[in-house]
Formats: C-alpha cells, sequence, structure tokens
C-alpha cells in the first residue's frame, strides 16, 4: 500500500489496525488498541496518529506493516473484512443547520442526492437509483394480453352543461 510519504502510510496503517471502532469510543481507546496491535508505546502511535512527527522509523514501518498484514488475515478468516484499502479521511463542515461532509473526487457518487442509512455507528451514503424515465419505464413493461372491459356501456348519457 504505497501512498505518498512513509509518514503517511504509517497513519494509515495504525488508522486501519484501530478498526472495527466500537459505538462510542473515544479516538483515545482506537490509538490504544492500534499501538497494541502494532507493538508501539501509546505515546509513538499518538504521535503518528497526529502526524506530530515527521519520521516513522523503519522497525516501526515494518512492525505497522507485519501488524496490518496479521489483523487483516485474521479478519478475513472470521469473515469480517474491511474493505479498508479504499479508505480515506474527509473533512466535516458546517451548512447552516446541518452537517456535511466533503467527498474526495476518486468517492464521487453520479447526480446531486444520495441515500444515507446507519449501521450502528456507521453512516452510508449511496447514489440514489438513477430514474430511467417513463418511456424507458413503459418500454420494459411486457404487454398486457387482457381486454379491457368497456367501462362507459352502462353509464347514463352526458348532458349539456352551461358554465
Amino acid at each position: 500500500m504505497q501512498t505518498g510519504s512513509p509518514e503517511t502510510e504509517a497513519r494509515e496503517l495504525l488508522r486501519r489496525l484501530a478498526l472495527p471502532a466500537k459505538p462510542g469510543e473515544s479516538v483515545k481507546a482506537a490509538i490504544g488498541r492500534a499501538a497494541r496491535y502494532a507493538g508501539l508505546s501509546y505515546a509513538r502511535a499518538e504521535k503518528i496518529w497526529y502526524a506530530k512527527d515527521r519520521v516513522v522509523r523503519a522497525e516501526e514501518m515494518d512492525a505497522l506493516r507485519t501488524a496490518a498484514r496479521t489483523r487483516g488475515q485474521s479478519q478475513e478468516t472470521r469473515g469480517r473484512s474491511r474493505a479498508t484499502s479504499e479508505t480515506r479521511e474527509a473533512k466535516l463542515f458546517r451548512n447552516n443547520r446541518s452537517q456535511a461532509v466533503r467527498i474526495p473526487a476518486e468517492f464521487e457518487l453520479p447526480g446531486d442526492r444520495v441515500l444515507i442509512s446507519r449501521d450502528g455507528d456507521r453512516l452510508i451514503i449511496e447514489p440514489t437509483p438513477q430514474s430511467r424515465g417513463l418511456i424507458a419505464l413503459l418500454d420494459s413493461w411486457e404487454p398486457l394480453d387482457e381486454t379491457f372491459p368497456d367501462v362507459d356501456e352502462n353509464l347514463p348519457p352526458l348532458r349539456e352543461v352551461d358554465l
């Protein structure tokens, strides 16, 4: 997983090791869990997590890569693997009284509306199904083989109305 600088890679590996997050869990607890998996001290893991250090030592990178690989394999064997290779951090901001998320370009969704749902402490954002239009919908239907009854057969005759 090459993501640019070794510091960025170390940060992403550390965050992957913190997954899955428990509902209501603090960031401190997630950093602690990731530090334990990687065999790092909490203080060192916190510096990597928040990008406070400009250098990540080779042995730390090896420990992070090994822990991420080992942890990933154990999650797959339990049937709980996640697509974390495509995980990116996104910016949250306020728009009037709503919270919004700035979605990175590589995750761009079609259209101008999405469906959002909650799964535990996760929010799932999906594109809305694209409407094909009425003509396309009618073309997709099979023709009916029924004959329709003559519904105006037993109605009284129309009368003139003056407006």
